[in-house]
């Protein structure tokens, strides 16, 4: 096979155009897109890592806020137990206080009560001896009894206090002197009584007497506004006041 020079010319002339073809149609439009691709993925390349470090400082700033929340949130939790513990605590101490009030007011009760009964015993149990002394009194009374309670008031009457003493003498030398007794006595059982009231003014006095047996036994004697007794009645009175104003 012989190569024609006018065919290789012409070969090489077409592989020239081709290959100037190539280049003006082909090779340069896709080596631009290839450039421009290489542009656009070195520019999403860009915004992948501006995107990915915008991602990671939110990242960052929102665990920074969690932490910050979290760190809030314990010291709300801290305070929130102190509350509780504080209110726990004063609850406790309220109901520490009320139990101590009650238990308090139940000894009280307890006590009140406890000295009531205790009162009313003593009170009943004296009132038993009182009502006992009045019955063995009664059976005790006799003119020998009222004899000497007469003796013991003129003995009263020596042993008084001057001041006293001087009230009896103003009393003698303006009134008549009334004596009540439980027997009818005669003057000698009252010798001793009107002797000792006239020794205290030099001249005898008005004796004015009746019997009286509520008295049970003894006398009560008056002289104007001054007040002689000495009679079972009365003391018996007298210690029954005793009790009922012991009983205040």
């Amino acid at each position: 096979m012989t190569l024609d020079p006018t065919t290789f010319v012409l070969e090489i002339i077409n592989f020239l155009v081709l290959v100037w073809l190539l280049q003006r149609f082909l090779y340069r439009p896709v080596r631009a897109a290839i450039v421009q691709r290489q542009q656009t993925l070195e520019q999403a390349k860009d915004a992948a890592v501006q995107r990915e470090a915008a991602a990671s400082a939110i990242q960052t700033q929102y665990e920074q806020q969690l932490a910050q929340w979290e760190i809030e949130q314990g010291k709300k939790r801290e305070i929130l137990q102190q509350q509780l513990m504080q209110e726990r605590t004063a609850a406790l101490n309220k109901i520490n206080d009320a139990v101590q009030a009650e238990k308090t007011r139940q000894e009280t009760l307890l006590a009140e009560e406890a000295a009531t009964r205790e009162q009313r015993l003593r009170d009943e149990a004296a009132l038993s001896a009182l009502n006992l002394a009045g019955r063995m009194l009664r059976r005790l009374a006799s003119p020998a009894l009222e004899a000497t309670l007469i003796q013991v008031a003129a003995e009263d009457i020596a042993q008084m206090p001057d001041a006293e003493r001087t009230m009896l003498q103003n009393a003698l030398n303006h009134h008549p002197v009334n004596i009540q007794t439980a027997y009818d006595c005669s003057d000698k059982v009252l010798k001793p009584l009107v002797d000792m009231l006239t020794g205290l003014t030099e001249q005898t006095p008005d004796i004015r007497t009746r019997v009286d047996n509520s008295l049970i036994c003894g006398l009560y004697a008056s002289v104007g506004d001054y007040i002689l007794h000495a009679n079972l009645r009365d003391e018996l009175v007298f210690f029954r006041s005793g009790l009922n104003h012991g009983r205040h």
